[in-house]
């Protein structure tokens, strides 16, 4: 298997895997009851009406004309059928038969992933019905067997320059359910005068403040030249003012785009909310491999930002604006100038806030400064991070240094409390000295950043991690800033659920104490009991002890158990605290110790009478 073909099963098994954790594969829709909706299906045979699934229009095209002409007055469901949808169809494409894209439309909600015949929107799946809307408009794209362009190295010829588009379009718009690939934006110029043709080729939008749900963006590109942004998504304000509605993105995933400045996706403007996406595989060949944040507000929750690469910021450049990212893996990311998993600029005239909190970012790397963070200013621009972990990342001063953390001209604005940060023993409260080596966070799967860019490793903890429950509830998620006060701790907003969608607030450490986990997974302690079997007794008075510590009567043969019990990993010994009398015996012990793994239940007590009791029994017969 090739390089890249093993890459492509690496991104799409953790893109599954992120489905499976985060959100059902079986929704229904977030809104009311429509006034009606039209059908798609590309294998129906009916007379193409759209009034039913035997009746439904083939062409998804067909359908957005008939929504248009009804809505907002009217609103609007589609709902679409598995299969491929290009936005047009023909051979050889020309210069202006690469325009046309599927447009969003206020009023019309748009829904894929059905078999067709289904009478109720919860009864699509959108993985096991996958419908693929394809800029392949002439079809000779490299696919895999559901029809999408897996990587941008796939596309071949001239595809559609944007798969899909939205102009001035609210809330009331939703796409929810597809596969969106092969999109080209190679050219220079606009489409109809607004949308840059170098931007955006899988969703471009343009003052737009959509609802985006359950996507898998995928093997888009938008270069031209040495210009294009956003491989596979753009978000432009345009000619928006603040304040507008915010962009709703929902367990979207962006995997294998590329573009010169947001391999993934590049936000300019409009607030934008990401809650459970993947962004893995993606690159840049300047700056933001996996997302690109300027002059906006960004929450970013519940994400996996891996395996993405560019100059700088192999996971995130955040230009400007402000951002708060939660609940967040951000791993084997690559810059080859600096920061290899985020890169945070701002302009000298503002000093805006990115806050950190309940994430973990190792195994990035960097040739530059900053395998974990890139700071650039130093005058201008904080950063906090809380509840969070920096281990395993590396930068040109080595693997376990403060700078393979986080460093540049702007490090020493970042600030830190209840985290554990390799190579520092920042000031703040509640944080974990990162220069003991011990103090390692124990990763079920640690990822080496000499292999970054990477979609390896777990960062899941084992329940011996120093890492478990060191956190603090005080830490929020920060979802309002402004661009002149700095946000208070605590932050607005409660962290109920990890990345896995565990409750977060577990007892990890066994002390009878529930606290949050630093990073974004949670763990709640397993423990086993320790005991075995008793064999001979038949005197009184045995106690065992175990680990010094707990004290265990034994007064008939047969199985035993201690109270208390052990977490996984611990070691335990069992000793004899006092031997049987009336009448006295011997006893020994097998398998007194170990390491827990599970329920030990092996321990054995044998006891035998004692020879001084054998010559009293003698001597009193006589």
């Amino acid at each position: 298997m090739s390089k890249r073909n093993q890459l492509n099963v690496l991104v799409v098994l953790l893109a599954f895997v992120m489905v499976a954790t985060n959100a059902s594969a079986v929704i229904a829709s977030d809104r009311g009851v429509p006034n009606q909706i039209i059908y798609v299906d590309a294998q129906a045979a009916g007379v193409e009406n759209g009034q039913s699934w035997t009746d439904a229009y083939t062409d998804l095209q067909a359908a957005l004309s008939e929504a248009r002409g009804l809505a907002p007055a009217q609103d609007i469901q589609i709902w679409v059928a598995e299969g491929v949808y290009r936005p047009a169809t023909v051979a050889n494409p020309s210069f202006t038969e690469r325009f046309p894209a599927f447009e969003l439309i206020n009023g019309v909600e748009i829904y894929g992933g059905f078999a067709g015949g289904e009478s109720a929107l919860d009864e699509r799946d959108w993985r096991a019905n996958p419908t693929v809307l394809s800029g392949d408009i002439d079809s000779n794209d490299i696919v895999n067997a559901i029809g999408v362009t897996e990587h941008f190295d796939d596309i071949v010829g001239d595809n559609a320059l944007h798969v899909v588009r939205a102009q001035d379009v609210d809330d009331s718009a939703q796409l929810d359910g597809f596969f969106i690939t092969g999109g080209l934006a190679n050219l220079g110029g606009l489409v109809d005068g607004t949308f840059s043709m170098r931007r955006g080729a899988g969703i471009y939008l343009l003052d737009s403040q959509v609802h985006l749900a359950r996507l898998q963006v995928q093997g888009n590109e938008a270069v031209s030249g040495s210009s294009g942004d956003g491989g596979g998504a753009y978000f432009d304000r345009g000619a928006s003012v603040p304040g507008t509605p915010v962009t709703q993105l929902s367990d979207v995933h962006f995997i294998n785009n590329r573009s010169v400045r947001g391999g993934g996706l590049y936000i300019d403007g409009p607030e934008t909310s990401i809650d459970g996406a993947v962004v893995t595989g993606n690159v840049a060949s300047t700056f933001g491999g996996g997302l690109v944040k300027v002059i906006t507000v960004v929450d970013i929750r519940n994400a996996s930002i891996t395996d993405n690469q560019a100059a700088d910021g192999g996971g995130i450049y955040s230009f400007r604006g402000t951002a708060a990212i939660v609940n967040t893996q951000i791993s084997g990311n690559y810059a080859s100038q600096n920061g290899g998993g985020i890169y945070f600029d701002q302009a000298p005239s503002l000093d805006t806030w990115v806050v950190l909190t309940n994430s973990t970012l190792s195994g990035n790397r960097t040739d530059g400064v900053g395998g974990g963070i890139y700071h650039e200013q130093p005058d201008v621009g904080r950063m906090l991070i809380n509840n969070s972990v920096f281990w395993n990342n590396q930068d040109s001063s080595g693997l376990d240094t403060a700078d393979s953390s986080y460093g540049g001209p702007g490090a020493s604005r970042i600030d830190v409390s209840h985290s554990l940060i390799q190579g520092l023993d920042p000031a703040g409260e509640g944080n974990i000295d990162g220069t003991i080596a011990s103090n390692d966070p124990l990763f079920a799967d640690p990822i080496d950043p000499l292999l970054a860019p990477t979609a390896q490793g777990d960062l899941r903890v084992a329940g011996t991690s120093p890492i478990i429950d060191r956190g603090t509830a005080a830490a929020r998620i920060n979802v309002a800033f402004n661009d002149t006060t700095p946000p208070p701790v605590p932050i607005g907003g409660e962290i109920f659920l990890d990345l896995d969608g565990n409750p977060r607030f577990l007892d990890g450490s066994g002390d009878g104490i529930s606290e949050i986990d630093l990073g974004p997974f949670e763990i709640e302690r397993v423990t086993f009991s320790v005991g075995g079997e008793v064999a001979g007794l038949n005197g009184d008075g045995l106690v065992l002890l175990l680990n010094d510590s707990e004290a265990l009567l034994i007064s008939d043969d047969g199985p035993f158990a201690f109270a208390t019990e052990l977490s996984g990993g611990s070691s335990y010994t069992v000793v004899m605290a006092t031997q049987p009398i009336r009448p006295p015996q011997l006893c020994q012990i097998n398998n007194a110790s170990g390491e827990v793994s599970g329920a030990v239940t092996d321990v054995e007590v044998i006891c035998t009478n004692r020879a001084d009791e054998l010559f009293d029994d003698r001597f009193v017969s006589m």
